[in-house]
């Protein structure tokens, strides 16, 4: 059940990442303890824990001693058991909340935290970068309260919703704040979670084998389907997209100068020598198109000069009757295509009446909305 998929999950952490390995382990390295009274002395810093917990293990998070790391991060407190609780270190867990990726992040914390997020690229489920931008997140709250419990409460809740408790209640003290039962659950769940992870066996559960993501890194002067690059490479597609799950739209983004990516170890030097290798003439281009009322993948593939199943496969639609209005679609067309307009209002004029809608008007005169409130210089869909 939960209890046995979250020993499996805990028995594999924590992450060290670095050079050209994500491999998720058991640490070994524990932090030196002292426990007194209701503190733990992690490494001089005092950790407040709830009454009736005796000890706590807090192993880092093995991110010291690659050479290419940044050293920022070396001397960093666990962490990796908040992603255990936050998403089991899915790359594609999403919440209600819109918070994305193994760490969670809603897009505004992850762009201050330095990652991308568009149409094109979300690096809250690119495991290695998303969780050095979590740790650097992780690191700055602790710096604001002095207080893990507190820093790990503002992770869950926001740092200016646990300011705003304490200020309200004049008690800094997670363990007496009235917050919401989420992050009152919060801080136990990462406890349990970090016992846990420390001994598994302790608790009756066996570890499973490592699983290790090993890759090499290709830098592409071109824009690319990930079907194409794995074509080149000689691997499967499904291996490629597992070590770029930040890659949304099944290629590498559109209009940049150059773009690293991660291939299966061993493949680097000989994809990037296949990818330049690919005619021009069947290197695509790449948009953005959303869905108009009325619109069909027929006619938006005819007006692209590609095809529906294209459209079809790189959207992963199956059934073309189910797509509706408003959905965004990333469309390949062959590149050096001239793209087709809209089409054209008629000329003439229309009175609006009473009851009428844009939609309709459209409809009424076999146009799309975007072309009738292009043609009217309107932002909206009121009239």
């Amino acid at each position: 059940g939960n209890l046995g998929r979250l020993a499996g999950l805990l028995a594999g952490l924590p992450v060290t990442t670095g050079g050209n390995t994500i491999q998720r382990h058991c640490s070994s390295g524990l932090n030196s303890i002292a426990v007194a009274a209701n503190h733990i002395k992690c490494d001089g810093v005092d950790v407040a824990v709830a009454g009736g917990v005796e000890s706590i293990s807090m192993p880092r998070v093995g991110f010291g001693g690659e050479a290419n790391m940044d050293p920022k991060l070396t001397d960093m407190y666990p962490a990796i058991y908040m992603a255990m609780i936050e998403s089991g270190l899915s790359t594609t867990a999403r919440s209600r909340a819109a918070a994305v990726g193994p760490w969670q992040f809603v897009s505004s914390t992850a762009r201050l935290r330095g990652l991308r997020v568009d149409s094109w690229v979300d690096e809250r489920r690119d495991l290695e970068k998303a969780t050095l931008a979590a740790c650097r997140h992780i690191k700055l709250l602790y710096g604001m309260f002095q207080n893990w419990p507190l820093a790990l409460a503002a992770y869950n809740a926001g740092e200016y919703r646990i300011q705003r408790a304490i200020g309200l209640q004049g008690d800094p003290d997670y363990w007496h704040l009235r917050l919401p039962r989420e992050t009152r659950d919060y801080v136990p769940k990462y406890i349990a979670a970090a016992r846990i992870g420390r001994d598994p066996a302790a608790y009756g559960f066996a570890s499973p084998s490592i699983d290790t993501l090993r890759f090499d890194h290709v830098t592409l002067k071109d824009t690319f389907s990930l079907d194409q690059v794995a074509r080149a490479g000689g691997f499967p597609v499904r291996d490629f997209t597992r070590l770029n799950p930040h890659l949304l739209s099944g290629c590498t983004p559109p209009n940049e100068e150059s773009y690293t990516l991660r291939v299966p170890a061993g493949k680097g030097e000989s994809t990037a020598i296949a990818v330049t290798k690919i005619p021009e003439g069947e290197r695509i281009a790449w948009r953005k198109h959303r869905i108009e009322r009325g619109e069909t993948l027929g006619a938006i593939a005819a007006r692209y000069r590609t095809t529906a199943r294209a459209i079809m496969d790189l959207n992963g639609i199956k059934n073309p009757r189910r797509v509706r209005a408003g959905t965004e679609l990333t469309i390949p067309y062959p590149r050096g295509v001239q793209v087709a307009s809209a089409s054209p209002a008629p000329s003439g004029t229309y009175r609006v009446r009473s009851g009428d809608t844009l939609s309709a008007i459209a409809r009424a005169h076999g146009v799309s909305v975007s072309a009738l409130k292009q043609a009217n210089g309107l932002s909206g869909t009121c009239l």
